[in-house]
């Protein structure tokens, strides 16, 4: 789906788990980091707080079933500039995508009042 969500969007790399998003990150340089929050080995939470720590031109935007207030807050501490639901359409995916990469944030409706 993220392959071809627009002409200007390059999707760089894929990982199966924390670890390998980690090592990906610091070989492929990627501006915008798409990450579960539910992964195997090391979680998204955890990869988010080591590639925010290590690598700070890099932004991170988490794609989660998870809408839940702690979740949400505890990714944004992390270092997550977005959050998406799963369930989100391919627009507002590519708005979030291209909000974050200009410098911003972009946290799906549902979840903002969570963020306060």
């Amino acid at each position: 789906m993220l392959k071809n969500l627009h002409p200007e969007i390059e999707v760089v790399g894929e990982a199966q788990n924390g670890n390998e998003l980690v090592q990906k990150a610091e070989i492929l340089s990627p501006d915008i980091i798409l990450t579960d929050i539910q992964m195997p080995i090391m979680d998204g939470l955890a990869a988010t707080k080591t590639i925010s720590e290590r690598f700070p031109n890099m932004h991170v935007i988490a794609l989660s079933l998870l809408d839940e207030p702690q979740m949400v807050k505890a990714m944004r501490e992390a270092g997550a500039k977005g959050y998406l639901l799963k369930h989100s359409n391919p627009e507002e995916m590519l708005t979030a995508i291209k909000e974050v990469h200009a410098g911003g944030s972009y946290f799906v409706a549902a979840v903002v009042p969570f963020l306060y």
